[in-house]
């Protein structure tokens, strides 16, 4: 029950692994009222998505196997931001997957690490860790990749 943040209704164990977590890495799920998406366990290169209603039906499994992580939904449920490194290039960058209509979009491209993003309220941006790993900053850009990705202004 969102509305006042307890469980409500019957408990379901879904058999499929989630992947670890640890005190540096955020553990790969992410929830909304309605769905939840996980990364199965950590496999050489790369791990599987999965999604799952809230009622334990309709698991999808992704079929390819990415490196990435720090899955979010959108409030609304239908969208989920993450992170996609690329080991080529040795960085990493937002993408946002429609998970109602299918299809992704590229937030970022820059050369920093761009991690950990949150949603605003609404729904319509995302916040985001950006920067070399010794000098990060905060920054915010919107989630349909219309704008600029700006500096996050912290007062």
């Amino acid at each position: 029950d969102a509305a006042r943040l307890t469980i409500a209704g019957d408990v379901r164990r879904i058999d499929v692994a989630a992947a670890g977590t640890s005190p540096h890495h955020a553990a790969l799920l992410g929830a909304s009222s309605d769905v939840l998406t996980f990364a199965s366990t950590p496999i050489p290169y790369g791990a599987h998505i999965a999604t799952v209603m809230s009622d334990g039906k309709d698991l999808d499994i992704w079929p390819g196997r990415e490196l990435g992580g720090f899955l979010r939904l959108s409030p609304d449920g239908g969208r989920l931001a993450r992170v996609r490194f690329d080991p080529i290039r040795g960085d990493s960058d937002l993408w946002v997957d429609d998970l109602k209509r299918g299809g992704k979009m590229r937030i970022t491209t820059s050369r920093d690490l761009d991690l950990m993003p949150a949603w605003s309220p609404d729904g319509d941006r995302i916040a985001y860790r950006s920067g070399p790993h010794g000098a990060p900053g905060l920054m915010v850009a919107a989630a349909d990749g219309t704008f600029r990705n700006q500096p996050l202004a912290v007062t």
